[in-house]
């Protein structure tokens, strides 16, 4: 998981117990990554659920780096006016602080790096300790990294949300064809939950391909291991005809199209293949 890397090594880099990736909502604090030292979870095995679970605007020192804006940095907050009532230091045991923003993307022709706080990075140490502009830096730079990971996971939810919306059935698949996503859709046709369609195609390599007619089963695969990597048609979009069973027990035909998505090549160049959409 990208972020639980991020917030691992945010502990790591400033030698600290505790790193969190959170989101800020109105009313909460909800860590989506979370990073607890071996050592203190050895003597507190609850400690990692405890840093883990949402908490309340009570126990969130992190809202008022959303609020503000800017990184914030205690030495104690024990001795701040403002976090020392704060349930995080009263209960969790906060004394070392430092978050700085986490940005969601900025709108299309803003300033890069202006889109609004939706949450921070933060490290908390149960010591009171001196930060360095050093360790706001490092800490900086890997809110960057959260951030386009939090953009890329909307983005997915929202790609999702678009393709259970459609009337057809909608699917992706890896650069290597492996099965990743299929919308409501499916359901409705077949029978079958999507997950159980993805999940057996990891399985058994089948999935998906289970439903469609047997005659119409070995053209269906040629034609798309012809495209996959080391095929001779290495990465071209394709339309095919084939019979689909239904929930109902028969066949249905069905036009589908795959199409490769790339990221943007060189000077026009065609990228690589990093995501094949299909209906």
């Amino acid at each position: 998981d990208p972020l639980a890397r991020v917030a691992r090594l945010a502990a790591q880099a400033l030698g600290t117990p505790v790193a969190q990736v959170n989101l800020v909502t109105a009313d909460r604090q909800v860590p989506v990554a979370a990073y607890v030292a071996p050592a203190v979870v050895a003597a507190d095995p609850g400690a990692i659920d405890r840093w883990r679970e949402p908490v309340t605007l009570a126990a969130s020192l992190c809202q008022y780096v959303v609020a503000a804006g800017r990184p914030a940095a205690l030495v104690d907050a024990r001795q701040d006016a403002v976090a020392r009532s704060n349930e995080a230091v009263t209960r969790a045991g906060l004394v070392g602080y430092v978050s700085v923003p986490l940005r969601a993307p900025a709108a299309p022709g803003a300033a890069p790096g202006s889109g609004p706080v939706v949450g921070s990075v933060c490290v908390v140490d149960t010591e009171p300790r001196r930060w360095t502009a050093a360790d706001v830096a490092a800490l900086e730079d890997l809110a960057a990294v959260a951030a386009a990971e939090v953009a890329r996971r909307t983005a997915e939810r929202h790609r999702r949300a678009l393709a259970d919306a459609m009337p057809q059935i909608v699917w992706t698949a890896s650069p290597e064809g492996r099965l990743e996503f299929l919308n409501r859709r499916w359901a409705e046709v077949t029978g079958q939950d999507p997950a159980d369609a993805v999940r057996d195609g990891a399985a058994t390599g089948e999935g998906a391909v289970a439903f469609v007619h047997p005659d119409d089963r070995a053209g269906v695969q040629e034609a798309w291991r012809r495209r996959l990597p080391g095929g001779d048609l290495d990465g071209q979009d394709f339309t095919f005809e084939y019979r689909l069973r239904t929930a109902g027990g028969a066949y249905r035909w069905h036009l589908g199209r795959i199409v490769a998505e790339r990221e943007e090549g060189a000077e026009g160049a065609a990228g690589r293949v990093v995501r094949w959409v299909g209906t």
